[in-house]
């Protein structure tokens, strides 16, 4: 255990630092979304409206859609949380990237 706290310390010091910012600019609620942030967001939706797990493709870019390289381990947190994509939103673009980052 003591191993994995000396192993940890520099992200969770990150992830600190980082939260202690972020509430002091006035929370999570004003989260800026990015081309990345959105297409992983088209991706999800096109998944809670029916695509395929193993399909990837997303039929909104272009003209026969584009083939993603994106793997579909983060869709997974909308399917087990559920509410849509407001509710799980803040995890997957806040809390996601920094528990990534351990």
């Amino acid at each position: 255990m003591r191993d994995l706290v000396l192993r940890l310390r520099v992200p969770l010091a990150f992830w600190a630092v980082y939260l202690v910012i972020r509430l002091a600019l006035g929370g999570f609620g004003d989260v800026r979304l990015g081309p990345d942030d959105l297409t992983r967001l088209a991706q999800i939706d096109a998944l809670l409206d029916g695509q395929g797990w193993w399909d990837l493709t997303l039929y909104r870019l272009g003209v026969d859609g584009v083939a993603m390289h994106w793997t579909r381990h983060i869709d997974a947190l909308f399917l087990v949380f559920g509410g849509g994509i407001e509710a799980v939103r803040p995890i997957t673009l806040v809390v996601l990237p920094l528990l990534l980052a351990l």
